[in-house]
């Protein structure tokens, strides 16, 4: 507006010069008119994004979201007994959007839980509330923000304990390597992190003209004979399969887990756990897919292992592991770890899961294994609702009180 007025008199008093600053107006009021313009739309988006922020952190989002949420939570509950849990998990939790019958669409637990959180997140910012309800809604951003780096970042897998076998290492259920070993060397590249393929290329030294293309991998995989020869996938030597990828599984019933990938420029289905013999220009060498094994910072010994039955039947009521646990700073630790009592020592949690037994009688123990880092976020979260819940007991007695 200061330079809008200065030309106009400007103008008035140089005549003269009359044709520049009539230019140099026209210019300014150009200008000045499209700002306003420009800042007429930024205020209008502001609102309309602030009102929808309104919109989100509705006490009505939160009831509706946790109605959905519970709703999932028992289909899941039901259809784990015909699907799996794992299954289950990426149907349900794991994703934005499922359908039931495939017709009706639902929102998915993690789209539940991105709406509940912003909900709570901007309820906490934009409302004025009491310290005793800010520390509630604290306490469960934070147990959400703990969930989801759980989810993230945690490792489960499982061990096998033979009797007086020391193992300072565990079977991780979602990363996969491959093995090649050709003229007595070892080459191990980690290939799949958490179910997720690194689509790369291995190359293999010494072998000319020879590599590894990974394409895809699967969970789990029904298998037929192919009949048609220019769709093929070669399992051995002489058959040729049709690979079609089994979204739905129940866990014992997930036995055909592999990768699909290009050898010799042909489609090849390697199986976990089975050694491959690849012959090419009179050079041979294997290949091997396996789950990989991670370190634990300390060392596990089974010392025994108890198995109780139900009377005149051989159904296990409960297994019992006595384990033994050496660390740097735990030189020798005894634990029992039962089906409901689980074992917790640093960032690892372990479960008694079955047992094996092998031809001589002698049982072996089988744990599960969860590794969290972030377990300390849920400490913290139930320290401040704990809190809150405390503070509220306060002032509900204090304003009672009063009445009387």
């Amino acid at each position: 507006m200061l330079i809008f007025y200065s030309n106009l008199i400007a103008l008035c008093l140089f005549d003269i010069k009359g044709y520049r600053l009539t230019h140099r107006l026209v210019y300014n009021i150009y200008i000045y008119k499209y700002s306003i313009f420009i800042w007429s739309i930024l205020i209008l988006i502001t609102k309309l994004f602030y009102n929808c922020l309104i919109f989100i952190s509705r006490s009505e989002i939160f009831i509706i979201s946790l109605i959905l949420f519970l709703i999932t939570l028992i289909i899941g509950t039901i259809s784990q007994k015909y699907i799996g849990i794992q299954s289950v998990k990426d149907i349900y939790f794991n994703s934005n959007v499922f359908y039931i019958y495939n017709i009706i669409p639902l929102p998915g637990g993690k789209l539940l839980f991105i709406i509940i959180f912003f909900n709570l997140l901007f309820k906490l910012i934009l409302n004025k509330i009491k310290i005793n309800t800010i520390l509630i809604h604290v306490s469960i951003l934070l147990l959400l923000i703990g969930s989801y780096l759980e989810y993230k970042f945690s490792e489960t897998g499982y061990l096998i304990l033979d009797k007086n076998i020391i193992i300072n290492n565990f079977v991780n259920e979602n990363n996969y390597s491959i093995t090649i070993n050709y003229n007595n060397k070892i080459l191990n590249t980690n290939i799949i992190k958490n179910n997720v393929l690194n689509k790369t290329v291995i190359a293999i030294n010494d072998i000319n003209n020879n590599k590894i293309t990974l394409i895809k991998f699967f969970k789990n995989i029904n298998m037929n004979i192919s009949q048609n020869n220019l769709k093929k996938t070669q399992f051995n030597k002489n058959l040729f399969y049709d690979i079609k990828e089994i979204s739905c599984f129940v866990e014992h019933e997930h036995v055909k887990t592999g990768i699909l990938c290009i050898i010799n420029n042909e489609n090849f289905f390697i199986l976990e756990g089975l050694t491959y013999i690849i012959n090419n220009e009179n050079i041979q060498y294997s290949i091997i897919l396996t789950k990989t094994k991670d370190i634990m910072p300390f060392t596990i010994k089974l010392l025994e292992f108890e198995r109780d039955v139900y009377q005149k039947t051989d159904t296990a009521k409960s297994y019992t592991s006595t384990i033994l646990i050496t660390s740097n700073d735990l030189k020798n630790w005894k634990f029992n770890i039962k089906m409901n009592n689980p074992l917790k020592y640093k960032q690892f949690i372990f479960y008694q899961s079955s047992f094996i037994k092998n031809d001589q009688n002698v049982y072996s123990s089988i744990l599960n294994v969860k590794k969290n880092s972030f377990s300390f976020v849920f400490y913290f979260a139930s320290i401040v609702m704990f809190l809150g819940f405390m503070l509220n007991i306060y002032i509900f007695f204090n304003h009672y009180r009063k009445k009387i």
